[in-house]
């Protein structure tokens, strides 16, 4: 291996993608109690800045895993996470209604 350079890893996206959306849960589910909301949002808006300078291809396609997952989830959880692509602004949602 050359010194500085990670090597490339095969891993499991969907899992990673559902660990997001364990934090997004928690982060927007916690009360004050739990968490500094200001802190809180912080850390949103620090997970979701990475995701919207994807490529626009790459959006669409983690758009399409977030459904995927969305329809596998407990029944509680299931309209947050497909409503998580827009909230985040991932690219490949229905035009905004004017």
């Amino acid at each position: 291996m050359i010194p500085g350079k990670v090597p490339p890893m095969t891993i499991d996206t969907r899992a990673l993608v559902e660990s997001l959306i364990s934090a997004f849960i928690f982060l927007e589910s916690a009360g004050d109690d739990e968490i500094d909301q200001e802190l809180a949002v912080t850390c949103l808006d620090s997970m979701s800045q990475p995701l919207v300078n994807l490529p626009e291809s790459q959006q669409v396609e983690l758009r399409q895993m977030f459904a995927g997952i969305a329809a596998d989830a407990e029944e509680s959880y299931r309209e947050f996470i497909t409503d998580l692509p827009d909230h985040i602004g991932l690219a490949g949602g229905a035009a905004p209604v004017e």
